[in-house]
């Protein structure tokens, strides 16, 4: 009767970290066959080219000021550095500022941009408190753009620095972008309340904004463009599964906040339609086996495992209510994997053993994150960095036009970069900038009058040319590998 306790005492998150940790690192120390780099191809179907909008590059034009939230991490700091640089490329005037808690840690981000190469030395760094509403209010007050980058968002349901901006954007304009990857606060700012709220104001918002969830829906909505390409206004509707599958190699260099978002995800249960229809799923369950492609993992086929994304929320509902009827039914899932192999045991051992609500601690898991950080680092300078987003859209068999409609054949949509830290910061640069534009459209168009009414979208609400437009600039970015969208053949 006693040895249960003892036990329970024994098995602690340090130890079971320690132990599962050390013997990933041995996995990766074990030859493995050369990854093959290949140059940025575009598939089959290239991203439409645009035009992309006029910038101004008349000395006189105002600067904007950006502030980046969680800029001393390594998402907001990746964030900042190609913020700045495509504004450099682009000829913008952008400002610069980093909103932290710890003017020590901005330092440290500092040293590594010199590190990088990056042309940072004018950012500067204003101290704010998420958690007190007049220090939000406060920075944002100073900034024509608001990146939010501080996370994890795993079981926030308050969006205090959303709300800090729609309250400053009821007297001007604002951008804001985040890169919130949970679901339910994605759920809430589409609620009634934020609907008003922000058609009262002039802020122009964009949530979800960063690799995945972000740049993976306009992905999907790539690929579901293709899939009805040949759109017969003679064919019944369909029943459809579009399923996301990521992977990264180690922790994509994105530091100890993917390792303790990760965690939380362990006890989220992870949304899926099936038929149309809403449904949990137990995370980290569902395993499927998927080949990315020759240029990742080796060419092995990697098994991938559900884990709850917005990307599933925010493409669905946004179809649903489009009024494209191409849908009988809509069926999606998202599943993630990492290498080496051992660190997916590490999450399913975790899962297992620890208990349910010391998982769902986000101080305990970002504790045990930093804990194990030297270790993480060192196995992603041995497994790298890669990033692979694919998005498959195919038939399904339950819904009701299975049995009647002719098939299609399924579209894929896979994105492969060297570094998840850099293509996130990418992503999230891309969406601020177009929804900063966005934001001063009639300014800079020398409109005047009262700003046009806000609002908050999912990236998948954006119009057409304005996706293309940020998907273009997320691929040809430095370090794709490749993006390629195409239908399977037929047969297979």
């Amino acid at each position: 009767a006693r040895a249960q306790p003892t036990m329970t005492r024994w098995i602690t998150p340090t130890r079971c970290a320690v132990l599962l940790l050390l013997l990933s690192t041995t996995e990766a120390l074990l030859p493995q066959q050369q990854q093959s780099v290949v140059q940025r191809v575009v598939g089959r179907r290239p991203v439409p080219a645009v035009q992309r909008r006029a910038v101004e590059r008349q000395e006189e034009a105002p600067a904007r000021r950006a502030l980046v939230i969680g800029g001393s991490g390594r998402v907001g700091a990746s964030t900042v550095r190609w913020l700045d640089a495509f504004a450099r490329a682009e000829g913008r005037r952008l400002a610069l500022t980093v909103g932290g808690r710890d003017g020590r840690n901005f330092e440290s981000t500092r040293e590594r941009w010199r590190r990088q190469d990056a042309a940072l030395s004018d950012v500067a760094f204003r101290e704010v408190d998420l958690n007190d509403a007049a220090s939000l209010r406060a920075a944002v007050a100073d900034a024509d753009l608001v990146v939010h980058t501080a996370g994890p968002f795993q079981g926030v349901r308050e969006p205090k620095v959303l709300d800090a901006c729609l309250a400053e954007a009821q007297r001007r304009p604002l951008a804001y972008v985040d890169v919130c990857d949970e679901t339910e606060l994605c759920r809430l700012v589409k609620s009634t309340e934020y609907r008003e709220r922000a058609a009262a104001s002039a802020l122009r918002a964009v949530v979800s904004a960063g690799i995945w969830p972000g740049a993976s829906a306009l992905m999907a909505l790539d690929a579901i463009d293709l899939f009805f390409e040949d759109d017969d206004t003679e064919r019944a509707l369909e029943d459809v599964a579009v399923d996301f599958d990521f992977f990264t190699a180690g922790t994509g260099g994105a530091g100890p906040t993917i390792v303790s978002a990760t965690f939380l995800l362990l006890v989220t249960p992870a949304l899926v339609y099936r038929n149309g229809e809403p449904r949990e799923r137990p995370a980290w369950t569902e395993p499927r086996s998927v080949t990315f492609g020759s240029n990742v993992n080796a060419g092995r086929a990697v098994t991938t495992r559900l884990l709850d994304c917005p990307e599933v929320l925010t493409l669905v509902e946004t179809l649903k209510a489009s009024n494209t009827p191409r849908f009988a039914t809509i069926s999606a899932a998202s599943r993630f994997a990492t290498a080496p192999e051992l660190w997916n045991r590490l999450f399913g051992a975790c899962k297992a053993i620890l208990p349910a609500e010391l998982l769902a601690d986000r101080a305990a898991m970002q504790r045990l994150a930093l804990f194990s950080e030297p270790i993480v680092r060192l196995v992603d300078a041995l497994v790298g960095s890669q990033n692979v987003m694919r998005v498959r859209v195919e038939h399904t068999n339950g819904g009701a036009s299975s049995s009647t409609t002719r098939r299609r054949p399924a579209v894929e949509a896979t994105h492969v970069h060297e570094d998840l830290e850099a293509a996130v910061g990418i992503a999230t640069a891309a969406f601020a900038l177009d929804v900063l534009d966005d934001a001063f459209a009639s300014e800079a168009a020398g409109g005047g009058g009262p700003p046009p009414s806000g609002s908050i979208l999912w990236p998948a609400d954006l119009p057409a040319l304005r996706r293309e437009a940020i998907l273009r600039r997320v691929l040809e970015a430095p370090g794709t590998q490749s993006y390629e969208v195409r239908r399977e053949e037929a047969g297979r």
